[in-house]
């Protein structure tokens, strides 16, 4: 109470617990991100994205807990407008890179503000050609660059 009244509180003190939490939620680690949104909107009541964000974390707990239980596949994605970029990005993949943050930083599917994270699909619920090379691969490793009409995409399974 203190200290509250000897700084002035702010929306911009908001954002470390909102960059923390997309983070953790980036990472699967829902709980504690949820954590982090749950202060962030208790201390800022009248800040919307807070409450945004914990509600999409909240989903997004839910649906990974009901992925895991039906045995769906849960995917990672990277879409880039070129087959040179889905090759270089998949290159430095091969080489170590962290698709985490290739898929923030390049791709152009909105799932990029999350990691890639498409979350889980049902056999049947992608495109045939996707799904087919999700398939082939194991869990953790990543698919050839794939050509749809959309673009140009790399994959990575998750389960």
């Amino acid at each position: 109470r203190y200290f509250r009244r000897a700084i002035k509180i702010d929306t911009l003190y908001v954002d470390p617990m909102l960059q923390l939490g997309a983070l953790l939620a980036v990472q699967d680690r829902y709980q504690d991100a949820i954590s982090w949104f749950s202060r962030a909107t208790k201390l800022y009541p009248n800040v919307e994205l807070p409450r945004n964000l914990l509600s999409l974390a909240r989903k997004r707990e839910e649906e990974y807990r009901d992925g895991m239980s039906a045995g769906n596949m849960r995917v990672r994605h990277i879409m880039t407008a070129t087959r040179q970029e889905a090759r270089h990005i998949w290159d430095i993949l091969k080489n170590g890179g962290d698709f985490i943050s290739l898929a923030l930083g390049n791709s152009l599917d909105p799932s990029s503000e999350i990691g890639g994270d498409m979350g889980f699909f049902a056999p049947g619920d992608m495109l045939p050609v996707m799904e087919d090379a999700l398939i082939a691969i194991k869990v953790g490793e990543i698919t050839d660059v794939i050509e749809t009409a959309q673009g140009f995409h790399i994959l990575k399974r998750l389960n």
